[in-house]
Formats: structure tokens, C-alpha cells, sequence
């Protein structure tokens, strides 16, 4: 299993771009990715709000998918996942929407094994 790093964007006020890394080496047990999204803050503080999560598998071959229907005001989590037939690796990134939409201060928190 290798590494994963996750990177987050804007496409829009209402849209989040995530992307990550393929395996340097592609495994024949990756059977691919789950990408996974949560509301985990309201506004600009630390509140302890968690919305509903919401998961789609993809394909092997893909290292990108569009998140829609982004809320002003909400802080956004993202992971990753590549799915082995032993296990997974995880990559997790959050991303702010703005009071007017915009989407900044996305950083990459962690890969885990």
C-alpha cells in the first residue's frame, strides 16, 4: 500500500474539487477509492456540528470527484480512501465555505494506514 495525499479546491461557490494522488505503484488488490464528505463546523468557530456523511465509491483508474451542493458557512471534511482487498489508506482534508460561498483555507490533515 502507498501513501495518499488529498488536495482540495473550488470550482465554485457551490462545488468542492477533490483530488488526489494515485499509488506510485498500482497494486492489483486496489480495487479503488471511497470518497467520503461531512459538515463537521458552522460559521467561523469550532462548534462540534456534524451533518450527515456522504459516501460514493469510484474506480481505480480516477483521482478526482466533484462534491456539490456546498452550504455557505460550513466547514467541510473530505477523506479519501484506497480500498485493498487487506485494508485501506486514508486521506483527510478540510475545506471552509465562506458567509458569501467562497471556499478557502482547505489544508491536507493527514494520510493514515
Amino acid at each position: 500500500m502507498s501513501d495518499l495525499t488529498l488536495t482540495l479546491g473550488g470550482v465554485n461557490w457551490r462545488t468542492i474539487l477533490a483530488s488526489w494522488t494515485r499509488p506510485d505503484v498500482i497494486a492489483t488488490s486496489l480495487e479503488g477509492y471511497r470518497v467520503t464528505s461531512q459538515i463537521v463546523g458552522v460559521g467561523d468557530c469550532d462548534s462540534e456540528f456534524r451533518g450527515p456523511t456522504s459516501s460514493v465509491d469510484v474506480d481505480r483508474s480516477t483521482t478526482s470527484r466533484l462534491i456539490d451542493n456546498i452550504t455557505p458557512w460550513r466547514r467541510y471534511r473530505v477523506t479519501v480512501s484506497s480500498l485493498y482487498d487487506v485494508g485501506h489508506v486514508d486521506a483527510v482534508a478540510e475545506i471552509n465555505s465562506t458567509h458569501t460561498g467562497q471556499l478557502i483555507y482547505a489544508q491536507h490533515l493527514y494520510s493514515k494506514v
